[in-house]
C-alpha cells in the first residue's frame, strides 16, 4: 500500500520475500520504484505509477525487478486507486512472483521460432502426452493442422501403426524412464499415404524436478527407408552374382595358371632341347613376357583367394619398389607425352598390403595422372610418402586438368562417374582402387583445384 501523503511503501511477509529484504526494511515512492530494472521496465512504472496517481486508472503489469540480492525476477504488478474528491489518496494493489512462468513462456517463443523454420515435425504434450503445441513442419507430415491435435493425444488422432509392435512398449518405457530417447515408427498421415519418422523425444523438468512436457522431434526417413529396402534387395542379387563371379575367377584363374605353367615349361625345354633357337632378340622378351604372365596370374589366384578375409592375407611389402614397377610401367605414356615423373619413395619403406592391389592402386593413380593432363603446361607427377600414425601416406601429386570438388568431390569414387568428357573413361578406375584401399584396411584422400592439379593420399598400414 501506498500512502501518497507521505510518500510511504507498506509490503507484506510475501513482498517483502520476493525483493527480499528484512521484515524492518522501510522505503518509500522512489526507493520502491528504483527496484525495478534500469531501462525501459523502471520507466514503464514509472509511467504506470504516475498515470494511476494523476487519472485514476488502475493497472495490472509485468515486468523485471532487481531484488536486493542482485537477482533478476519477473513479477507481476497490480494497483488500484483509493479516490477522494477525484484525488487519489491512496494505491493499494498485488505482487506475484511470476519469475518461472516467465522464463518458462520465453523459452517455448524461443523454440516455436525456431520450431516453426525447420522442416522437421515438432509437437509439445503436457505431462500426460496432451499435445500443447505443433509446428508447420508437423502438419506437412501428417497432414493434420494443430487446431486438430490440441488437447488430444498424437495416438488417439494419428493413424499410427508401427511395424513392430514392440516400438509402442518401447516408447511407453521411454516416456516413464524420463530421459530422453528415439525411435523409428512407421505413421499414416490424415490421407492415408505411410511415412517413416525418426522420433526423438526430450522431457521437459519444472522446478521440482517432475516431468512438465514433452518435445518430440520427428524427421522424415523415408526416403532413406525405401533406400534400405531396395539395398537389401540388391545385396541379395549381389551376393548371388558374386558367388557366380568368384566360381567363375577360380576357374579362369586356374585354367590360366595351368597354360601360363605350360608356356613357361616348353620354353626351358627350348633352351635345354634347342638351345639355337633362343639365340636372338625376341626369345629373351618373350620369355620376360611370360614370367610378368605368370606373377600376373598369380596374383589374380591371390585376389580370388582372398574373399572376405582380405585383412588377414596383408603381407608386407617394399612400398619403393612397387613404385618403381608401376613406373616402368607406365614409362612409354610419360615419354611419349613428356611427363616428368619425380620419385621421392623411401627405398626401406613397408606396407601391409596385398601384391595385387598395391601394384593396380599405384598403377591406376598414375595411369590417371598421365591421362589427365593439362595441355596448357609439362605434365609432372611426384610421388612421395610420409608416416601418420599406425599409417604410411603415398601421395602421388599432378599438375594435370585437377577435379572440382564442390561439385563432384560426394561422387569421385562413384561406380561409372566421369568428370572430363573423355571418352574412352569407363569411371570404374577409381571405384576399383577406393575399394581395393579400403580392403587392406586404410583409406584415400584427395586434393585438388581445376588448372591446378590433383593429390591423392593413400593410407596404408604400415609393416
Amino acid at each position: 500500500e501506498v500512502d501518497l501523503s507521505t510518500m510511504k511503501i507498506t509490503w507484506s511477509r510475501v513482498t517483502r520475500e520476493i525483493h527480499e529484504v528484512d521484515e524492518d526494511f522501510q522505503l518509500f515512492v522512489e526507493e520502491g520504484i528504483n527496484f525495478y530494472k534500469e531501462g525501459e521496465n523502471r520507466e514503464a512504472i514509472t509511467k504506470t505509477f504516475n498515470t494511476c496517481i494523476k487519472e485514476g486508472e488502475k493497472y495490472d503489469i509485468e515486468l523485471q525487478i532487481l531484488t536486493a540480492k542482485g537477482r533478476e525476477k519477473w513479477v507481476r504488478a497490480i494497483g488500484i486507486p483509493i479516490m477522494e474528491h477525484k484525488k487519489c489518496v491512496k494505491v493499494y494493489g498485488l505482487f506475484q512472483d511470476i519469475d518461472e512462468r516467465k522464463k518458462a513462456e520465453m523459452e517455448v517463443k524461443k523454440l516455436s521460432l525456431v520450431a516453426s523454420k525447420t522442416n522437421n515435425g515438432v509437437m509439445i504434450t503436457d505431462a500426460l502426452g496432451y499435445t500443447i503445441w505443433t509446428n508447420q513442419g508437423f502438419t506437412r507430415l501428417s497432414g493434420y493442422e494443430q487446431e486438430e491435435l490440441l488437447g488430444k493425444k498424437p495416438g488417439d488422432v494419428l493413424q499410427g501403426q508401427e511395424t513392430d509392435p514392440k516400438h509402442v512398449e518401447r516408447i511407453r518405457a521411454g516416456l516413464e524412464s524420463g530421459k530422453p530417447f528415439h525411435q523409428e515408427i512407421l505413421n499414416y498421415a490424415k490421407d492415408g499415404h505411410p511415412y517413416w519418422i525418426e522420433i526423438n523425444i526430450t522431457p521437459v523438468f519444472d522446478a521440482t524436478g517432475e516431468v512438465a512436457q514433452f518435445i518430440a522431434i520427428q524427421t522424415d526417413i523415408t526416403d532413406r527407408k525405401e533406400a534400405e529396402k531396395e539395398i537389401k534387395s540388391l545385396l541379395g542379387v549381389t551376393q548371388d552374382q558374386n558367388k557366380r563371379l568368384l566360381n567363375y575367377a577360380q576357374i579362369v584363374s586356374h585354367n590360366l595358371r595351368s597354360h601360363t605353367g605350360n608356356l613357361s615349361m616348353l620354353l626351358d625345354i627350348m633352351k635345354l632341347k634347342a638351345p639355337e633357337t633362343t639365340q636372338n632378340q625376341f626369345f629373351p622378351l618373350l620369355y620376360e613376357a611370360c614370367e610378368n604372365l605368370q606373377e600376373t596370374v598369380g596374383h589374380l589366384n591371390e585376389v580370388v583367394a582372398i574373399n572376405t578375409e582380405t585383412l588377414e592375407n596383408l603381407e608386407p611389402l617394399n612400398l619403393s619398389q612397387y613404385v618403381e614397377k608401376a613406373i616402368a610401367n607406365v614409362w612409354a605414356m610419360a615419354i611419349k607425352v613428356d611427363c616428368l615423373i619425380l620419385n621421392d619413395i623411401r627405398n626401406d619403406l613397408e606396407v601391409k598390403a596385398i601384391p595385387a592391389y598395391l601394384e593396380s592402386i599405384i598403377l591406376n593413380l598414375m595411369t590417371n595422372a598421365i591421362k589427365y593432363r593439362s595441355q596448357n603446361k609439362k605434365p609432372l607427377i611426384h610421388l612421395a610418402s610420409e608416416y601418420r600414425n599406425e599409417f604410411v601416406v603415398l601421395k602421388i601429386k599432378d599438375n594435370g586438368l585437377g577435379i572440382d570438388l564442390k561439385q563432384y568431390g560426394n561422387k569421385l569414387f562413384g561406380l561409372y562417374k566421369t568428370f572430363h568428357g573423355n571418352k574412352d573413361a569407363r569411371g570404374v578406375g577409381l571405384f576399383i582402387t577406393k575399394n581395393q584401399i579400403e580392403a587392406m584396411g586404410g583409406k584415400v584422400e584427395v586434393e585438388s583445384e581445376v588448372e591446378k592439379g590433383t593429390t591423392f593420399k593413400v593410407f596404408l598400414n604400415k609393416a
